[in-house]
């Protein structure tokens, strides 16, 4: 056998505490450690310098980690909130919408009254785009408003009139 059994009601560390007088949950005075909220600052640099790139939290957090500071990253964003840095928001994508065409708009004669008391009457129709393994694919439905049917589609790896 690889491990001896204690018998039961011999444990070393009870009869200590018996004769110690101290209770399971008083392990003795407690040491007081260094504050973990003390007055902890973040360096100068790294709060006002972006090198180019926006620093936000788990950046600038990461970096100093790396410098062997003993900081976490909720702390590292309370520093930052208290004061007022704030990382640069950078908008990504880009507008597919075309508002400036020559071709004609239709009139919205619905003006969100979108009661209808027979089908094929009024119809919607919008245009989509779906990402796939071989690239975009446009999608153009075409909704019966009172069935709430689909009346018709078309798709298309080109987003052209005729897809429309």
């Amino acid at each position: 056998m690889r491990y001896r059994a204690i018998p039961s009601g011999s444990c070393a560390a009870r009869s200590r505490f018996r004769r110690q007088a101290i209770t399971r949950g008083d392990h003795g005075p407690s040491v007081p450690g260094p504050s973990r909220r003390g007055p902890y600052s973040l360096p100068f640099e790294w709060s006002t310098k972006s090198r180019g790139k926006p620093m936000a939290v788990p950046r600038i957090w990461g970096a100093l980690v790396k410098q062997r500071h003993g900081i976490g990253e909720h702390r590292v964003a309370r520093l930052m909130r208290g004061a007022g840095i704030r990382a640069k928001t950078v908008k990504k994508g880009r507008a597919t919408t075309q508002s400036q065409h020559r071709f004609p708009v239709a009139a919205n004669t619905l003006g969100r009254a979108i009661t209808v008391e027979a089908p094929n009457r009024v119809w919607a129709g919008d245009l989509t785009y779906v990402w796939t393994l071989e690239g975009w694919l446009y999608l153009a439905v075409l909704l019966d408003l009172y069935s709430r049917w689909v009346v018709g589609w078309a798709m298309g790896q080109r987003l052209t009139v005729e897809l429309a």
